[in-house]
């Protein structure tokens, strides 16, 4: 799911993020950006790194982006940790100069583009008027990502990071989580509940299993009854709960769960590990094919197309081709679905159409 959280049925959509360096300051036992533990190999700022990307900009997307249509194109920027309180205010006028300049790469490529900006932050930092300025100066939007457990090392940390989110929803900006889906933070919302302002939006991110899987990894099970927990506290605003219902409500599928085609994460690591500038965002598994996805492993050429054999095989190891909800069930993330340590039970999906199908004043009130 792209990072505005909101799914497009139009090929035309393009979810770019550009992962500036990995230096950060915090130390969360789980990271999506690392392979195992949290654990970062490179805390090294290059500015040659952010300067170089705007002529990467243009020969990526150059001949890929059909001018002749009004795409949308959402660039997010991310860490690492980009505003940490420990980076000078010089790497911040790089920020400016790059974003400023991947903009016009893209202004010229696709000159009525719909053009949209994100900074991704763990949200703990001090210096925040610097964060407010480049924010506003892009009219971006600011998602803070959190985790449950192991994310703080101290309440201080806490604190801080909201005051943070609430010093951006004072300033009028468009404000938002991201959590990722897993298995402990699952099992804290369903003890506790969610403790975040309503009026925030909840961006949710499937677990991409790593190497610690063991401790991360959800269940069937537990899907399933975060969609429950979800559909039964509708005052929460998370937008993965209407992807998965409105095609049931409807009776069409207006779009799959999972839209790769045009995803892409930038980062200078990839230039070495394969030889490319960038990947598609759920590619960069951390062991070969054939130790991820074990009997699957060799089918799969291409990790990042999940419309393709990733989609064949998905669909035959899940059982949807037998299910009667298939024509409009938006489906699930096939890279986890087909990492091989993965739980399968029952669909997930499956059950919660069940368990809304059960309850005409739930129905009612989903707007069937």
């Amino acid at each position: 799911m792209g990072m505005n959280g909101i799914r497009t049925q139009y090929n035309n959509f393009f979810d770019i993020r550009f992962q500036l360096f990995e230096h950060c300051n915090l130390s969360c036992k789980f990271c999506s950006e690392t392979e195992f533990m949290g654990i970062r190999n490179n805390q090294y700022i290059d500015p040659e790194y952010m300067r170089s990307l705007p002529g990467i900009v243009f020969h990526t997307f150059n001949n890929k982006i059909d001018p002749s249509v009004d795409n949308i194109i959402s660039l997010c920027f991310m860490g690492g940790e980009l505003f940490s309180d420990d980076i000078p205010d010089e790497i911040f006028d790089e920020y400016y100069r790059t974003i400023t300049d991947i903009t016009k790469q893209f202004e010229q490529i696709s000159p009525d583009s719909k053009i949209s900006h994100i900074f991704l932050t763990n949200g703990v930092y001090r210096k925040y008027q610097r964060v407010l300025d480049i924010v506003n100066h892009f009219s971006a939007k600011i998602t803070f990502s959190y985790d449950f457990v192991g994310r703080f090392t101290s309440n201080y940390q806490k604190v801080l990071w909201n005051k943070n989110v609430q010093t951006c929803m004072r300033s009028n900006i468009d404000t938002r989580i991201s959590l990722v889906l897993s298995k402990p933070n699952i099992n804290y919302i369903l003890s506790n509940g969610i403790p975040f302002d309503r009026n925030l939006i909840i961006v949710t991110h499937d677990y991409v299993p790593r190497l610690d899987y063991h401790e991360y990894l959800p269940s069937d099970d537990d899907l399933f009854n975060f969609y429950q927990w979800c559909i039964d506290h509708l005052e929460y605003k998370i937008p993965l709960i209407d992807t998965i219902v409105s095609p049931m409500l409807s009776g069409e599928l207006t779009d799959n769960y999972c839209m790769t085609t045009n995803d892409y994460i930038f980062n200078k690591k990839y230039t070495d590990k394969y030889n490319s500038t960038h990947i598609c965002q759920c590619s960069d598994i951390p062991c070969s094919a054939e130790e991820y996805y074990g009997e699957y492993g060799h089918l799969i050429d291409n990790h990042c197309n999940c419309l393709g054999k990733k989609y064949e095989i998905g669909l035959q190891k899940r059982g949807c081709f037998t299910c009667e909800h298939f024509k409009y069930c938006p489906k699930m993330c096939w890279t986890q679905i087909l990492f091989q340590h993965y739980p399968l039970g029952e669909c997930p999906i499956k059950r919660i159409y069940e368990y809304i199908s059960r309850d005409s004043e739930l129905i009612s009130r989903m707007g069937g």
